[in-house]
């Protein structure tokens, strides 16, 4: 692995860095720190440098597929660390997170229909929800003035008295940074199981 500098500086201006190089455009200033979007400042992986400079000096940039080795390492990590045997062919690839979240609620939802989100939450799960014609209903957290809670009494009204048809889950949670525990976990999937409804779960963290 080796050893890297977490601490290490580095000027992103001029890079089009969203967080430093978009400020004026989006709060009319630039003099502000850009903890407004989940970018890190320490450097990437040498590893992942040399891979993605090999990969530039082949002078031709067409179509490419992801080869086998790619699927492996996924399946691989998950059956190692979560001991969850996930087939190929149960592994797809999305253009981004909110997209793949746009992409269920178009496959699993209609026009109209309900979807739970948790505020105080990654704000486009609201955006992409009611921008494809669904309704967000909210089940805030609970903070009891040093950490956040899951609501699991309030989820449950709401699957019981709003018949949603999905859930867009955030594990750990954006932005207040919760790990939610296996019991919060599974007593959410016995909701959803009771009350039919679909869970999505963005992971990316």
């Amino acid at each position: 692995m080796g050893k890297y500098n977490f601490d290490q500086l580095i000027d992103r201006h001029g890079s089009g860095a969203m967080k430093v190089d978009s400020l004026n455009e989006f709060f009319g200033r630039d003099d502000l720190l850009g903890l407004w979007i989940a970018d890190m400042d320490f450097a990437v992986s040498p590893r992942i440098r040399e891979a993605l400079s090999r990969r530039i000096e082949h002078p031709v940039y067409g179509y490419a597929g992801a080869p086998q080795s790619y699927w492996d390492s996924i399946t691989g990590w998950l059956a190692r660390r979560h001991n969850w045997n996930v087939k190929r062919e149960e592994i797809t690839y999305i253009p981004g997170v909110v997209k793949g979240i746009a992409l269920a609620i178009n496959f699993f939802t209609q026009r109209g229909d309900k979807v739970v989100i948790q505020p105080p939450v990654y704000h486009p799960f609201r955006m992409v929800t009611e921008g494809n014609g669904r309704v967000a209903v909210n089940n805030p957290l609970i903070f009891d003035g040093n950490n956040y809670r899951m609501d699991l009494e309030g989820l449950e009204r709401i699957f019981r008295d709003e018949h949603p048809k999905m859930m867009i889950l955030c594990n750990p949670h954006n932005p207040v940074g919760i790990q939610w525990s296996v019991e919060v976990l599974q007593e959410v999937a016995r909701l959803a199981k009771k009350y039919g409804v679909t869970v999505v779960s963005d992971e990316i963290h």
